[in-house]
């Protein structure tokens, strides 16, 4: 329940800055910042027909730098991830005939190149002797 306490907070603030901002810059600027601190906080956040923000957390890890050979020791992060709900849009009909009439204009052109004829190894060298 204090996730969606917290939401109803960060809402109030999104919807005050939005309000009072002067430009378009500082609204969005709010709606980062209270991501950003619902985030820090361990909730995850939805916003439908979007996506979803959550923590990722990656674990420490080692790597060689690939000049000296020197083994790394790589800390571990707490990264965001992002999950999208919006489907890919679905072609239009003209757009399906064009994707159509390509292929079959790859299909054609395809058919019309000829294979190159195979590479003839090289001839052995005989042997000198001394």
């Amino acid at each position: 329940m204090a996730g969606r306490e917290n939401l109803r907070v960060e809402a109030n603030k999104i919807l005050k800055a939005a309000g009072h901002a002067t430009l378009p810059n500082e609204a969005l600027q709010a709606v980062f910042e209270a991501l950003i601190g619902m985030l820090k906080s361990g909730d995850r956040v939805q916003i439908q027909e979007f996506g979803t923000f959550f923590r990722k957390i990656q674990a420490p890890r080692k790597s060689r730098n690939p000049k000296t050979g020197e083994t790394l020791h790589i800390p571990g992060k707490i990264k965001m991830g992002f999950s999208s709900t919006i489907q890919p849009f679905e072609a239009t009909e003209a757009e399906t005939v064009q994707i159509k009439k390509l292929a079959d204009a790859q299909e054609a052109f395809a058919k019309t190149q000829v294979a190159a004829p195979a590479a003839k190894p090289p001839a052995a060298k005989p042997a000198v002797k001394k």
